[in-house]
């Protein structure tokens, strides 16, 4: 099994170089690849690549690998399949902070950057949803257990509430206010004036979320056989099930916080990757956050290169779900015409 995974996980990390390369020299002024490796570049470009697409391809990886991360933690926690890591309230409680800022920031705080304002924004989601993820936790104990089923429900209902908050405050805004929210709850890599440190913080962050999981992987795969049956090898559910939440939903509050709403990634995602590895979330957590960057990152790219046949670029959050919808259901018919399960 260690050489399989091993060998599936050089080549998605092969794959995500090269994506992250072609990215790279992609766009309205096409760089020559050789020319980017090599550094021969122009001052003009050299400021392009590392001041825009780098940093927004790292992004792209770093946010497309914490949402397929999450959606195979929150599959295995809820054991629903229709799990992804939206289906709680801490998505919704990054919504509410996020929207909170960009409305009342601006007018509060005019004189400060957009360096700032991007600060700002980026906190003001984390901590909502923090405080969501904290308060959802809470409210879904009972006796010391975490009771997934009323998790569930308290994350729909949490999420309702944020709907509503977020459909009030864009009812009382207009112009370029309501459209900077609009694109931003559709998902958007914006890296224009988010800090490095930003980015850094969400690689960092994917790369501690995916070691604190993959260190679980076994104890996952007995609590999601059954509860009792981890109890007989001497496993905790209750300390599984808390790891899993707590790391899923720091995942899905950076990601959230940083790009919006980039949806489908973290549904469809760890699904073809359980149609490829199977069900051991040893393979199944490592392999879905590779897999996950690479779409992300490589349907960036089609948007960023759809803007000038359109326009304007697409959101990058309708494109996934406009691609992914139906290789998603291609994928899943090959699956049931072999006998198989997802």
């Amino acid at each position: 099994m260690r050489l399989r995974l091993t060998t599936i996980c050089l080549a998605l990390a092969a794959a995500c170089a090269l994506a992250l390369l072609a990215y790279v020299c992609l766009g309205a002024s096409v760089l020559g690849p050789v020319d980017v490796l090599l550094g021969r570049l122009s001052r003009e470009e050299s400021l392009l690549v590392t001041g825009f697409r780098l940093k927004r391809g790292l992004l792209a990886l770093s946010v497309g690998g914490a949402l397929a991360l999450s959606g195979a933690a929150f599959q295995a926690l809820l054991r629903n399949p229709l799990a992804d890591p939206f289906v709680v309230g801490v998505s919704g409680g990054a919504a509410i902070g996020g929207t909170l800022v960009m409305v009342f920031f601006a007018s509060l705080l005019p004189f400060l950057s957009p360096f700032v304002s991007s600060v700002a924004v980026f906190a003001g989601a984390f901590v909502a949803a923090v405080l969501f993820a904290a308060l959802l936790y809470k409210m879904s104990m009972a006796r010391g257990v975490l009771v997934t089923n009323s998790l569930l429900l308290m994350g729909v209902v949490f999420n309702f509430f944020a709907s509503a908050v977020v459909l009030f405050l864009k009812t009382i805004l207009q112009g370029t206010k309501l459209q900077e929210i609009l694109f931003w709850l559709m998902g958007s890599l914006a890296v224009e004036t988010l800090p490095d440190g930003v980015i850094l913080l969400a690689l960092l962050s994917l790369a501690g979320g995916l070691f604190v999981l993959t260190a679980v992987g076994r104890r996952v795969n007995l609590v999601s056989v059954s509860e009792e049956f981890s109890h007989g090898t001497g496993v905790s559910p209750e300390r599984t099930k808390r790891v899993l939440f707590l790391t899923a939903s720091a995942l899905v509050a950076i990601a959230v916080s940083v790009s919006g709403f980039v949806g489908f990634v973290g549904l469809i995602v760890p699904h073809a990757v359980r149609l490829a590895v199977g069900s051991d979330h040893r393979q199944l957590f490592p392999v879905s956050t590779l897999a996950g960057g690479l779409f992300l990152l490589l349907a960036d790219l089609a948007s960023r290169l759809s803007g000038p046949f359109l326009g304007t670029s697409l959101p990058v959050g309708a494109l996934t779900a406009f691609v992914g919808g139906p290789i998603f259901i291609a994928m899943l018919a090959r699956a049931q015409r072999r006998g198989e399960t997802v």
